[in-house]
Formats: C-alpha cells, sequence, structure tokens
C-alpha cells in the first residue's frame, strides 16, 4: 500500500484528532481550567512569614540603608 494511500485513508482521523486538539486548549485556557492561585514563589501572608523568619545578624550587618 503505498503512502499517499495510506495518508489519504487516515485523512479524516488526523483532521479530527487536530480539531480535538485546538478545542480542548481553547477550552483549557478560555475557561480556565487550571487552578487559580498564588504563584510560585509568593507567600499568602507575606508579613507573617516576615515576623516568623526574621533576618540573622550576619545579613542584618549587610543591609545597605
Amino acid at each position: 500500500m503505498p503512502t499517499s494511500e495510506l495518508f489519504v485513508d487516515n485523512l479524516l482521523m488526523i483532521i479530527c484528532l487536530i480539531a480535538l486538539a485546538v478545542a480542548l486548549t481553547f477550552a483549557v485556557f478560555h475557561w480556565r481550567k487550571f487552578e487559580d492561585g498564588y504563584e510560585k514563589g509568593d507567600a499568602s501572608d507575606p508579613e507573617k512569614v516576615a515576623r516568623d523568619n526574621p533576618p540573622d545578624e550576619w545579613s542584618r550587618s549587610h543591609w545597605v540603608k
């Protein structure tokens, strides 16, 4: 079976898979199906984190005023 016949036989399936991929990508990003929340590295309460983790003496002596 030549390659062109194989391609033509499976053309509809290839088009359907591409359309499905485009539709799912649109759905995920349009309706935000992924978690909303804090980004990596952002504390939910920065003041509390700063109070709980005071800087040590070495870093305090190297602060620029």
